[in-house]
């Protein structure tokens, strides 16, 4: 019974050298990347945010703004700044969940 276990674990092919294995390794990466495709776009592209507009609420300005994430993935999002700002400050990022009102939900609206 062990033998047929052996076989699951141990490869099946010979150790050839360190040549052969570069050789088996650069097919196996070639193959691996084609099943990932091209990736990542080199350099993300430029932000281009668009300000859609802005609401007062509390002593914060809740301005609705819209990113690039990708050349043809824009990003809506809301930027919060407290009314009372007078010098650069900390920022929260606010990371939210994938139903239609989630993001209203991260600024106390929604569901």
């Amino acid at each position: 019974m062990e033998s047929v276990f052996k076989s699951l674990i141990e490869p099946d092919w010979e150790e050839r050298g360190p040549a052969e294995w570069d050789s088996k390794r650069r097919a196996i990466r070639a193959a691996f990347v084609e099943l990932l495709g091209e990736g990542a776009p080199t350099a993300p592209p430029a932000l281009e945010v668009i300000w859609h507009g802005e609401e007062r609420l509390d002593g914060l300005t809740l301005r609705k703004v819209s990113y690039l994430a990708e050349a043809d993935d824009r990003v809506p999002a809301w930027l919060v700044v407290p009314d009372q700002l007078a010098a650069p400050a900390p920022a929260v990022i606010c990371l939210h969940g994938t139903t239609a009102d989630a993001k209203e939900a991260c600024i106390g609206r929604g569901s």
